[in-house]
Order: C-alpha cells, then structure tokens, then sequence
C-alpha cells in the first residue's frame, strides 16, 4: 500500500511540473522545517469519554506526548502541543495555538465511545473544505493505527446541523459562519477544530484512536508501549507523507484574510501535501467585520428604518472561548422617499380640467394635481331661488360652446329667531316661541307649570259618624284648600248585658232582644241538609224576622197615634 502511493506521487509530481510553469520548486531543507501541531483532546475538567480503565484524556495527553517525541526526532519535523498540562482550553486557543506556532497540520488526539460494546475501530474527520481537508494524511494515520490490531475505519466530515440561529454556512471570502444564508457556500463542519482549522488556514484532523468502550480496543490502548508503537507508526506515516517527494510550491496564497479579531496569513503551499513555505503576516484590518443583523426595522418611504448588528466573526469567537468581546453596531437606516409613477397625465382644455395623477411604487401613496381649464363663459338663462326647504336652480349657457349646465341650489334652511321666551311659574305655563324670518314657520314650545306645593296645616279628624277635615296651604302662594275626611264608622262588640255596641264611642247600636228569639238552625251535617240550602234558609229567617220588627213596630206607631187621638178627645169634653 505505501509502495502504492509512493508511486501515485511520483505521477502526480511528473503530471504538475509540465503544467505548473510558475510553480517554485524548493527542497523542505531551504524553506525551514515541517510544523506539526498536536492538539490533546479533552483534559482538565472536561475528561472526555469515561468508559476505559482511564478519563479519555490520559489516553489522548499520552499519545500526543508520544507522537511529538518521535515527530521532533527527526530534524526536518517541529511537533509541537497545544497545551502541555492536564487544563481545558476551549476550541479557538488550540487552534490559535497551531496559527502562532506556524503550523502546516493540526492533529487533535481522542479515543471514542459507543453504546453498543461490540463497534470499535479507528477513524478520522477531516473538514468539508477540500483545500483544508488533508484526507489523505488522515488514511494514513488510520492506517497506521491499524498495525496494532485495531480495525481501520474510515475517514469521514460530518456537518453543522445548525443550533437556535440555523444553520451555519462557509465561503471562501468570510470563512465565518453566517446563520440562514446558503447563498454565502457550502454547510461548515460540525466539530470545531475542523471547523475553525479551516478559518484560520490550517488542516485539522481528528483522529478517534479506538473505541474505549470495545474490550479489545482497550486493551491495546491500555498497554504504554502499545500507546508508543501507534505514535511511532503515526509518525512514519507523517514523515513519510510530508518528505516522500519533492515539494513544488505555488504562488503566495492568502492562508486567511485579516479581520477584526486577527491579522491574517499569506504562504506558499506545496501543490502535493501542502506543506507551507513563507509565511507572513498581512496587515491588520480592524474594520474587518461580518455583520449579522439581529434586529431590522426597514425603511420606509417617510420614515426612518433602525437595525441591530453583531459581527459574526467575534460571536462565532467567542462562542468558542475566545475571550474577546462581541462587536456590536447600530445603525439607522434612512427614509427612502417615495418612488412614483405617473397614472394619468392630462392637459386641461376649454370647460375641462387636466389631472396629473401619479402613486408611490413602494407604499402606494397618492398625489392628484388639478389642472384647471379655461373654463366656460357662462350666461344665467333662468334662476329659481330656494326656499327655507325646497331646492332651487340655475341654468347656465356656455356663449363658447353652447354647454349648458343646470346648477341645484340647496334649500337655505330655516333662519329662526326667538320671539317668546317666557319661564313658568308654579301656576302658569311658560312658552318658548321662534319663527323663521324667511318663511314665517313657527316652533312653540310649552313648558308646563309646576303646580302648588300643599303642606299639610291642620287635621281635624273624623268620628265613628261624623266626617273629619284636613286643612293645606301651598308653601309657595299661601293658597289653601280642605279636605274631606270621611267617618271612621262604628266598630261593633258584644256588650256585657248582650247589646251590640261601638267600641270606640259605645254608643249602642243594636238591643239584645234583636239578636235573640229564634232558635239555631240545626247543623247541616245532621239535618242532612247541604249548605247551600241552609245558606237560603238563613237569609229567609232574616229577612222574616225584619219584616217582624217592621210590623211591630208599625203597630206600636199606630197604637200611639190612636192613643194620642183618644186622650185629645177626653181633654176636649172634660174642658166642656
């Protein structure tokens, strides 16, 4: 397999040197040394998978150890760590850490995990750039990996499922991630040392060294020297990729551009591993900002608009643990006036008007211009005045053209005007009066009096048989007035002796004898008798036994008449 790509080499190198004329073709002795930047996953707090004898991070802190003791063996080769104590760095300050160390590759060191004990194997990810890609250094190192009885995987880029903002997108001119604009390039990597290797101009590699959870994995891993015999193989294959041919560099190519945060890079590349010759520095560039809105209000045609920026190079840096601050900006956004389009568009003429009619293309606002005519040299052929309610009219003749126009003239309307006002009084209606001075037409309104006010002055009150009497005066004219209050009547008991009296005067009303004499009727119930029938006897008794009294006392009326007559006629003898 290594003869193999020795020879693919070999080609590749004939193909370019026929086509790349202005190619600089210089050994890696002249250009200095091959800068390796080795990343060990994880560590500090952040231990990384758990399910080997170790945190995952001893593993990785081991195996970077080892690589870059045997990469710096070799005096053409500078391996270097992104940190060499057991702390948690965020993503951006290792592969900051690769950028100022100058480094041509950025190999990050870890071990996986899964649920499911029996997958295992080793594996790489390289980032979805091609020009940073380095996936063939990634087989390689898979390969070598394999020498130790670990199954090789595949190497593989995996993308940016996106987070709250959407998902995120890459291009060469921002190389920062811009939420919601797939018009800028292609999805970015999901795992951010892929991710920002390529912002900064660097390969970045993850190597998954074996499955931790996979008992045969571990125990190659758990064995030191099997940890040095993985570096060692890694490191051939490195030396092996970087100086198995000749470099041929082409012209100076930006790494990555300056920008707010960082001032970019400019080198050389090797057209075969990329290996990188002559780097320099670019100018600063403050200004160098991608700004994200993260609130809009448009313009509009009157009205000023208002947006909030961030810049998404120092959010996407910060986000990462670049302790730098977010730039922020506001801005106001200028009204755009409006835009319009012309409707219509007439001249005017004799007894006609023109119109210039035009309406804004953004928020449809309209202007309407009158242009007005010559206008028609009217004559009044006939008037007809209004009245206070009917309509009048006025017809015109045009001495010009003949146009003859009849004008309605609206009523006028009544023109009233007081001529009684009067208030009321307590005995008298009051009286509001207008008349129209047009028409003569009358609006009378009544406002009734309000009547007297009677308080009560005196009572005189009224006897079982005699009526009583208030007396009342109106609190306002001092009239006055009586009324009738009728007799209470008497309100009859039964004496002592059997007299029916008034228990208010006791004055007797009826002798005892008038409610004796006559036996009760026997019960209805036992005479078998119904009520009703009984009822009508009732009322026969009574009206039997008034008629009694009537007739007696009728005789004793007589007999006192006749007494009287017989007693003048003795007087009258005696006397003669």
């Amino acid at each position: 397999m290594r003869a193999f790509r020795t020879a693919l080499f070999s080609v590749v190198l004939a193909v370019l040197s026929l086509f790349l004329s202005l190619a600089v073709f210089a050994d890696i002795e002249r250009d200095g040394k091959v800068v390796i930047a080795i990343d060990p996953g994880h560590g500090g707090i952040d231990g990384g998978s758990d399910a080997g004898t170790y945190p995952e991070k001893v593993y990785n802190m081991k195996l970077a150890q080892y690589l870059r003791d045997c990469l710096n063996e070799d005096e053409r080769f500078s391996a270097v760590l992104t940190r060499e104590e057991d702390i948690y760095l965020h993503f951006v300050p290792r592969v900051r850490a690769a950028v100022d160390a100058g480094a041509d590759v950025l190999i990050s060191m870890h071990c996986n995990t899964f649920e499911q004990s029996y997958v295992g194997g080793c594996t790489a990810f390289v980032s979805r750039i091609e020009k940073y890609s380095a996936g063939t250094l990634a087989g390689m190192l898979l390969d070598a990996i394999s020498t130790s009885g670990i199954y090789r995987g595949r190497v593989d880029t995996r993308v940016d499922t996106g987070d709250s903002l959407g998902v995120y997108y890459w291009d060469e001119e921002h190389q920062w991630d811009m939420p919601g604009r797939p018009d800028l390039g292609i999805p970015s990597d999901y795992y951010s040392i892929n991710m920002f290797g390529s912002k900064f101009g660097i390969p970045a590699i993850i190597v998954e060294h074996g499955y931790l959870s996979n008992p045969g994995d571990l125990a190659i891993l758990d064995d030191d020297d099997n940890l040095r015999a993985i570096a060692r193989a890694e490191a051939d294959a490195i030396i092996s990729y970087y100086t198995g041919h000749e470099h041929v560099f082409g012209e100076i190519e930006i790494d990555y551009p300056s920008n707010c945060a960082y001032a970019g890079t400019e080198s050389r590349r090797c057209v075969i591993c990329g290996a990188r010759s002559g780097i320099s520095q670019l100018e600063e560039n403050p200004e160098g900002h991608f700004w994200r809105a993260t609130y809009y209000s448009p313009a509009t045609c009157t009205s000023d608009g208002y947006a909030e920026y961030v810049c998404q190079i120092t959010y996407n840096l910060n986000q990462k643990g670049d302790p730098r601050e977010v730039h922020k900006k506001q801005e106001v956004i200028p009204a755009t006036g409006h835009d319009y389009e012309t409707l219509e568009d007439s001249q005017p003429g004799h007894g006609s008007n023109g119109r210039l009619w035009q309406r804004c293309r953004n928020c449809g606002d309209e202007i309407l211009e009158i242009r007005t005519g010559d206008g028609h040299d009217f004559e009044e052929q006939s008037y007809t005045p209004p009245t206070c309610t009917e309509p009048g009219s006025r017809v015109l003749l045009s001495t010009v053209c003949g146009f003859i126009s009849e004008e309605v003239i609206e009523p006028s309307g009544h023109r009233y005007e007081v001529t009684e006002d009067s208030e009321p009084t307590h005995l008298e209606d009051g009286r509001h009066v207008e008349i129209c001075a047009v028409c003569g037409d009358e609006i009378t309104e009544i406002r009734p009096a309000e009547g007297h006010s009677f308080e009560e002055e005196s009572v005189i009150p009224p006897t079982c048989t005699e009526p009583g009497k208030k007396m009342l005066k109106c609190s306002i004219c001092g009239d006055e007035i009586s009324e009738e209050i009728p007799a209470a009547g008497h309100s009859e008991t039964e004496g002592p002796d059997g007299r029916i009296v008034c228990s208010v005067c006791g004055e007797v009303i009826r002798e005892a004898s008038e409610t004796t004499g006559s036996a009760q009727p026997d019960d209805p119930a036992e005479t078998g008798e119904s009520s009703g029938d009984a009822a009508e006897e009732n009322k026969e008794d009574e009206d039997g036994t008034r008629k009694t009294v009537i007739i007696i006392a009728s005789a004793a009326a007589a007999a006192a008449v006749v007494a009287g007559i017989v007693i003048g006629i003795i007087k009258s003898r005696k006397a003669g």
